[in-house]
């Protein structure tokens, strides 16, 4: 199940793997219609694939590594990233929603309105793109990404501990980004093949070509 390029989810650009002449592979975006393809990611790597495009649009995941060692994930986020709020300022911010919620009447047909599926559309600041990447996985891990669910808030990924290939889940919160990866799967079959069911809350893949 690799492949080298992916779709935004507006249907607006694509994202691919592509080799530069000194043959380190990297991530670029080009818009369809665009004559010019932009370069995302900036690493010194032989390998970069697998590259997903977040369904909220605002950033991309991709496994990487060097030559002869261990695969990683990376992730680039395509706008700077708002500050995280702390705890207390978080708690503050519900209550005045509570508030603003008793004095708003038309509240209901606001939220009618929200439940309608919305595509995001993506928008992508070109300045600064390099210092916006980060790798998620330690090398240990040999890790490689393989499905976002449709909230864009997890990620399922396959690594390995003691030389055996387990499908394994991640938050991509920013407000949990400390949390560990936790394993999901536990059979010595080869896992491909992984997509989450639309509403996130299931995860189909092939184990050793089986559903």
């Amino acid at each position: 199940s690799s492949h080298v390029f992916s779709w935004s989810p507006d249907s607006r650009w694509v994202v691919f793997a592509g080799k530069d002449e000194g043959f380190f592979t990297n991530l670029y975006v080009q818009s369809i219609g665009g004559k010019k393809a932009h370069q995302v990611t900036f690493l010194s790597q032989i390998n970069s694939h697998m590259p997903l495009w977040a369904s909220n649009g605002q950033f991309l995941v991709f496994t990487t590594g060097q030559y002869r060692t261990q695969g990683q994930i990376g992730r680039v986020d395509l706008r700077p990233l708002p500050p995280v709020f702390r705890e207390d300022d978080f708690e503050k911010l519900f209550e005045e929603e509570n508030d603003n919620k008793q004095s708003d009447e038309s509240g209901d047909e606001n939220n009618r309105e929200d439940e309608e599926e919305e595509v995001a559309e993506v928008e992508i600041e070109f300045d600064g793109l390099k210092r916006r990447l980060r790798l998620l996985t330690p090398m240990e891990l040999n890790a490689s990404a393989v499905a976002i669910s449709p909230d864009s808030k997890d990620l399922v990924f396959r690594g390995s501990l003691s030389g055996r290939p387990n499908l394994w889940r991640m938050s991509l919160e920013e407000s949990k980004q400390n949390d560990a990866p936790k394993q999901i799967s536990d059979t010595k079959g080869e896992k491909s093949w992984v997509h989450f069911t639309k509403d996130g809350k299931k995860l189909y893949y092939l184990d050793g070509g089986v559903v």
